[in-house]
């Protein structure tokens, strides 16, 4: 088993990588909750070299601290400012991607809409075109029908003319009707 002494946990992680000094500094939540729990497993086998009790502190000299402040203060803020840049970049680009992706799909929508609407109006029009046509059957049909009907019903009126000319008077015809001159 590893052997941890109480000052081990104060001591700067080695010189590298600036996103693993910051994910360190400013942990996301995936990021701590990854990191407890491999400390957790770590420190679940590690037997402390001494019993817990207070340390002394040792107090480092004030002007060995000094100098390295505005150096690390400085580059922690080049970092920082690197790490925005990288996220506004990373944003921006996202934003582009999704806006591209946006626009063909509206392009896509608008041209599948207008070929719908276009296939659409010109099977209206196909069917306007097939019921004006069997309008125009249906009216000549009338006509004709309504000439043919005039002529069959003539035809029979000049044949009752005819047969009527040529029938004898009735006998009853001729004699005068009651009423007019003639007593019973």
């Amino acid at each position: 088993m590893q052997e941890i002494d109480e000052n081990s946990f104060l001591t700067p992680p080695p010189a590298g990588d600036e996103r693993v000094l910051l994910s360190i500094l400013w942990p996301t939540d995936e990021q701590a909750a990854v990191a407890s729990g491999q400390a957790r497993t770590k420190l679940a086998g590690v037997k402390l070299a001494a019993p817990i009790a207070p340390a002394p502190v040792a107090v480092a000299p004030v002007q060995q601290g000094r100098p390295n402040e505005p150096e690390s203060a400085t580059g922690m803020l080049a970092l920082a400012q690197k790490l925005h840049d990288d996220y506004v970049r990373s944003g921006q680009e996202e934003s582009d991607r999704l806006i591209s992706e946006a626009k063909s799909q509206g392009a896509r929508i608008v041209r599948e809409a207008e070929e719908t609407s276009a296939r659409t109006l010109g099977q209206l029009e196909q069917e306007r075109s097939l019921l004006e046509r069997k309008i125009d059957e249906l009216r000549v049909f009338e006509r004709d029908y309504r000439t043919r009907l005039k002529s069959y019903l003539e035809n029979l009126l000049g044949d009752l003319d005819n047969r009527g000319s040529a029938l004898p008077p009735r006998s009853g015809q001729n004699a005068q009707p009651v009423g007019e001159g003639r007593t019973l």
